[in-house]
């Protein structure tokens, strides 16, 4: 048995899910796995860029989301599943202007969408994929009426739970920039993110209260607690803000090498890479993901 169990797991259904991240233990595997599949690939030769082409997104016309720059005339290509190996790995084109897009197109709405296991409270929650968007539409609004809007950043020191995942989809509704902040890290690394993301909010989980206090001293950001985020209101639905370029979650580096830096991953970046990953594995509506991360 794990001595040391993640604070919270959660499931998710894919294809039109939550964003998901891997343990590192399947991260190398799953390395290892594409350098096996690309070295029958045409552009072997090419290095790097052959282990891309295996992550781009294979055509579906019938869904008419793939836009492609058309190849040479005349010229003749060696091709896999269809696809031009030349083509740029930046040539997908999401479905939608913006998040909002993306969480209200799925049908469905009484299919299982997210579980929720809290191992250090010992609960369980679950939603279907009609609760999960009232409650993220109820908690956008919530965000705005808190003072977020379009552009600004809001932190939170949740860890992997439902209510940081509500507050990132929330802030990606209206504009706003989640700053997740790592529970593990040290006071000072977190001031340091605080000070530089400048966020007009921290949202806490109730074991972090100790901590978000500290921050609030330091800084003087706004606190908010979970506690007071909305379960969900059915009629609620915010006006929302496209832009596959607007800035969705900003993550720093480790700072080995100087300061910490915030990389930025805009919201077409998030829906792309989800594109991928469900292409790539092959999930449908019928996948269950389990996600531990972050921490």
């Amino acid at each position: 048995m794990n001595p040391d169990p993640p604070v919270t797991s959660t499931l998710t259904r894919a294809p039109f899910a939550a964003p998901t991240v891997e343990c590192s233990a399947h991260t190398e595997r799953r390395r290892k796995d594409l350098k096996t599949l690309v070295k029958g690939h045409p552009t072997h030769q090419a290095g790097a860029r052959s282990l891309r082409v295996m992550w781009r997104r294979p055509p579906r016309p019938a869904l008419g989301s793939c836009a492609r720059r058309p190849s040479t005339p005349g010229a003749v290509v060696p091709s896999v599943g269809g696809m031009d190996p030349r083509a740029p790995v930046d040539d997908f084109q999401p479905l939608w202007p913006g998040f909002a897009g993306f969480l209200r197109y799925r049908t469905g709405l009484d299919a299982p969408y997210l579980t929720e296991l809290h191992h250090s409270r010992g609960s369980r929650r679950d939603w279907t994929a009609g609760q999960w968007r009232a409650r993220v539409e109820a908690t956008a609004q919530w965000l705005r009426n808190s003072g977020a809007g379009e552009g600004d950043a809001v932190a939170s020191l949740a860890g992997n739970t439902a209510d940081a995942l509500a507050v990132a989809y929330a802030c990606w509704l209206i504009g706003a920039c989640c700053v997740p902040l790592n529970a593990q890290e040290s006071l000072a690394r977190q001031e340091f993110v605080v000070n530089d993301a400048k966020p007009v909010m921290l949202i806490y989980a109730p074991e972090f209260v100790d901590r978000a206090t500290d921050l609030g001293d330091a800084t003087g950001v706004p606190l908010r607690p979970t506690d007071s985020l909305p379960a969900g209101d059915d009629k609620c639905q915010v006006s929302a803000v496209d832009g596959l370029g607007r800035a969705a979650l900003r993550l720093y580096t480790s700072g080995t090498t100087g300061e910490p830096k915030g990389i930025v991953t805009t919201v077409g970046n998030l829906l792309t890479d989800l594109d991928a990953l469900a292409t790539a594995f092959g999930w449908d509506a019928t996948t269950r993901v389990y996600t531990v991360l972050p921490p």
